[in-house]
């Protein structure tokens, strides 16, 4: 069997903060895969970005950028959609544990896109119709959502 992994392609719409796609290229490179595509990225990559791609700076420089999602999946056989949400017009739902291994089984002879919707908004309902079904991994329900979002507040303070 081909290395499926080669056929997964992760896709970030519309990331607003250049630390999180740095993040994403760092967490995609340490569970073995390459494939990063960015939706109307911030126009310029910043040390923030390459900071937080920390011994993945291959998966970050080789992104490909792409001006919509219906260009990011036009050549993928299967697109999986992430969500928090449910709901009538989500489609099929499935846990990660559960969606996981048909990913894997599909990516062993198609491309499969993975999509992780924008940081505040998630996907939008047209682009949840591209999907071919959806995923939602377990979270606590304090902290349901896993947004990328950095946010830059005042919680931490330096001591003196």
């Amino acid at each position: 069997m081909k290395d499926w992994k080669q056929n997964v392609y992760f896709v970030l719409v519309e990331p607003r903060e250049p630390g999180n796609i740095g993040a994403s290229a760092r967490a995609i490179k340490n569970m073995g895969f390459k494939n990063l595509c960015l939706v109307k990225p911030p126009p310029e990559m910043s040390e923030e970005a390459r900071w937080f791609a920390h011994n993945a700076h291959d998966v970050l420089c080789s992104a490909k950028v792409h001006d919509s999602v219906e260009e990011a999946i036009k050549d993928k056989a299967v697109v999986v959609g992430t969500t928090r949400r449910k709901g009538k017009k989500r489609g099929m739902i499935l846990t990660a544990a559960k969606g996981t291994p048909g990913i894997r089984d599909l990516a062993a002879k198609n491309k499969v896109a993975i999509l992780f919707g924008r940081e505040t908004k998630g996907l939008y309902n047209d682009e949840i119709d591209e999907c071919n079904f959806m995923i939602t991994i377990p979270s606590s329900k304090s902290q349901p959502s896993l947004n990328l979002e950095l946010t830059h507040n005042k919680c931490y303070r330096r001591q003196k």
